[in-house]
């Protein structure tokens, strides 16, 4: 998974629901943020933050990918150290396995992250794609993840964004049939099941990329695009009004 290029500062806003309004947010670098490695995908989860590191644990044993890079674990800072410049936990084994793991999206009681598939897959593999794996909490309990079923190892599905019902998940796909390299998709839990994936439409998905949608109150979808002469993301929203999503603003 070629994660590199869509990486962005790690940070956090200090007050998030100003961020929607017209005043302007002092952005600063949490404690836990390094110099030597990448980390992105900073999203709330259990009152804490968790994010994708390709930090190295173990310098002894570190697996590395094609670039000579660890692969991307998820990490969680609890509440208590967001402040402190403390190491962050490693999280569960059932997430973090032998590739690249990440970005992570959760309600608090539906849970789904990214990760590289590993069936014949050899670590410096550049084909390796992604999919997104889905757990239940029951009995305030993570259930073992399960793939998600519209998963095909042809292409990837990642950089994925639940609502807070649960019930409406955003990712960002190079599945075949779309407007452009990567394009936005939604999909629709219904009768216990997820609806097969909606292309979210030409009014936001362009020739170029789409990733790292972020859902605001079911409303307003936030996004990364790198639709410009210079082929650099930029952060856009845009307000879903009359069953259709606006033209997008740039931030």
């Amino acid at each position: 998974m070629n994660i590199k290029a869509y990486i962005f500062v790690f940070s956090f806003i200090s007050i998030a629901i100003n961020a929607f309004s017209q005043q302007f947010i002092e952005v600063k670098s949490i404690r836990q943020s390094t110099r030597d490695y990448s980390e992105f995908g900073a999203n709330y989860f259990e009152d804490g933050i968790v994010y994708c590191s390709n930090k190295r644990e173990d310098i002894i044993i570190s697996r590395q990918g094609s670039e000579n890079q660890s692969f991307y674990n998820v990490y969680f800072i609890p509440p208590s150290k967001i402040s402190k410049k403390q190491n962050t936990e490693f999280l569960d084994a059932s997430i973090n396995k032998l590739y690249n793991d990440g970005p992570l999206t959760s309600n608090g009681s539906v849970l789904v992250f990214a990760r590289n598939y590993e069936k014949n897959k050899g670590a410096k593999d550049k084909t390796n794609t992604v999919g997104l794996f889905v757990s239940n909490k029951i009995n305030n309990t993570w259930s073992e993840p399960i793939p998600f079923p519209y998963n095909d190892e042809k292409y990837s599905l990642s950089y994925p964004s639940i609502n807070k019902e649960g019930n409406t998940l955003y990712f960002s796909s190079d599945m075949a049939g779309g407007f452009g390299e990567y394009d936005i998709y939604v999909s629709f839990f219904k009768d216990e099941k997820w609806s097969a994936p909606q292309n979210i439409g030409k009014s936001i998905n362009t020739s170029s990329k789409e990733i790292s949608p972020f859902i605001f109150q079911d409303n307003r979808l936030y996004f990364s695009s790198n639709n410009d002469s210079l082929n650099k993301f930029d952060v856009f929203y845009s307000d879903f009004i009359d069953n259709n999503w606006q033209t997008p603003f740039r931030l």
